[in-house]
């Protein structure tokens, strides 16, 4: 690859972006004040729609989706795809949005990924009047709380996109694809131990304990931590454990989160989880009932694609020694589950001007609404654009992307 100057259609194409800006930032802020969690992003997925038809894209709103674990569809709502085809042969790119909050907001900025998902996508669909491929947007709803990537990706609806491109705000520029994969024991939302109650002095020995069960295997991770990869994850939390303290708990309930560097390290770790919680099971004669959520993917690595994307970020005046590279995997996202099977792109920005709070804070639901965040934003969504537009152009650059992720 060679560093390329901006063409002049290139430029027209981005320009668009201009008269699209204040509606992009107004629905930024929109978003931010809307608030909503996972699978009830009714409004913001509207707003998102209702500019993409206005866009000229065809929009699909609401999709069905599929959960391989359940052999399942089933509706979601809030979740869309907008497409433009430019009727002529060509790569098909997809554009990756979200638009949900944690519980105390936009503290993951996914108002901003929507905003940089937009602003993508006017500049590609007006290169692809007279380009050659197609643009396909997806509205992903609960990036926080489900796979919801997986049940859209599984329903079918991504099977012939190329290349994938996403956002995030944080702390300093990358284009690089990089997180844990991820999985949770669920019934239907945590693990739960069944016991027996009774009298917790007159006749202990009838009660089978719950909480103790529970209890074991907490203490079955703690000595397991030192027998893994430094890089895995194990996190817990007790969420039930009896009512009464003269009671022997007949139930307790646990939240339980593992983490990875890899998937076959993931699956590794599910088996000796399982065998600290049957060890339980035996030494309390209690039962265990759980399953193992849909995971959360780690990404295979797309590195001329990083490097393609990079490029159009410098051309755009990021300076290239302001891209981090090797970036260390320490999160966990659906997008992991499409990087998995696609060439993923992820244009990190920085979303304040000084130290950049942590993920998931108070302090960064606030940084989320600042107008140099959704600045910054939508200059991603330009980076995104000129790198797609250039695939667009170089097809055979595609194939050199794939080639390199291994299709």
């Amino acid at each position: 690859m060679q560093e390329k100057i901006i063409t002049a259609y290139e430029q027209n194409c981005l320009n668009v972006i201009d008269g699209f800006s204040a509606e992009i930032k107004r629905i930024a802020k929109r978003i931010w004040e809307l608030k909503e969690i996972g699978l009830e992003e009714f409004e913001s997925s509207a707003l998102l729609c209702s500019f993409l038809k206005k866009a000229g894209f065809d929009v699909t709103h609401g999709l069905k989706g599929f959960d391989a674990l359940e052999n399942c569809s089933f509706n979601m709502p809030t979740a869309f795809v907008a497409d433009y085809d430019s009727g002529k042969d060509g790569p098909v790119i997809g554009l990756l949005l979200e638009y949900d909050a944690l519980p105390n907001g936009h503290a993951c900025g996914h108002n901003l990924i929507a905003a940089s998902g937009i602003t993508a996508a006017v500049a590609i669909k007006e290169f692809l009047k007279t380009g050659a491929g197609k643009l396909r947007v997806y509205g992903a709803p609960a990036e926080e709380t489900s796979t919801a990537k997986q049940f859209i990706y599984d329903g079918g609806f991504m099977d012939n996109v190329d290349v994938f491109f996403t956002t995030h705000g944080g702390g300093f520029w990358s284009t690089e694809c990089a997180a844990k994969a991820m999985v949770a024991a669920k019934y239907p939302v945590s693990l739960t131990f069944k016991g027996k109650p009774a009298h917790a002095s007159r006749t202990p020995h009838e009660g089978r304990s719950a909480l103790d069960a529970a209890m074991l295997t907490g203490m079955g991770i703690e000595f397991l931590r030192e027998h893994v990869l430094e890089t895995d994850r194990m996190h817990y939390a007790m969420l039930a454990g009896g009512e009464a303290a003269n009671v022997v708990p007949a139930e307790a309930k646990m939240d339980i989160i593992l983490r990875a560097n890899d998937s076959d390290e993931l699956n590794l770790l599910m088996s000796r989880l399982d065998d600290i919680i049957h060890g339980a099971e035996l030494m309390t004669h209690t039962k265990a009932t759980y399953k193992w959520d849909t995971p959360l993917l780690a990404p295979k690595k797309a590195s001329y694609l990083y490097k393609f994307t990079q490029e159009a970020g410098v051309a755009l005046g990021v300076p290239e020694q302001h891209f981090l590279t090797n970036i260390p995997a320490d999160v966990s996202t659906d997008v992991g589950n499409i990087a998995f099977v696609k060439p993923t792109a992820f244009v990190t920005f920085p979303a304040s001007e000084k130290d950049t709070p942590s993920l998931h804070s108070d302090e960064f639901a606030e940084v989320a609404r600042t107008d140099f965040a959704i600045e910054k934003s939508i200059h991603a969504g330009r980076i995104v654009a000129l790198a797609a537009m250039r695939l667009y152009q170089a097809p055979e650059e595609v194939a050199k992307i794939s080639q390199d992720f291994g299709n």
